[in-house]
């Protein structure tokens, strides 16, 4: 809902395959924490992973 809020009259803006990519990208970093153990901690990969999403959701929403 967010991203179809706030891409509205941004051009075609594939909204769905974003958020697809959003969902598997912290699906398998999640999953990849559980069963491989990095040596990385994972508040580290979580606020990593936050910076990330958030950076990329910021942009979008500039005019």
């Amino acid at each position: 809902m967010w991203l179809r809020f706030h891409l509205r009259g941004r051009g075609s803006r594939p909204v769905e395959a974003i958020a697809w990519i959003f969902v598997r990208t912290v699906e398998n970093v999640a999953v990849s924490c559980v069963l491989d153990r990095p040596p990385v901690d994972r508040d580290v990969v979580a606020d990593e992973l936050t910076a990330m999403v958030t950076a990329y959701l910021r942009d979008m929403s500039l005019p």
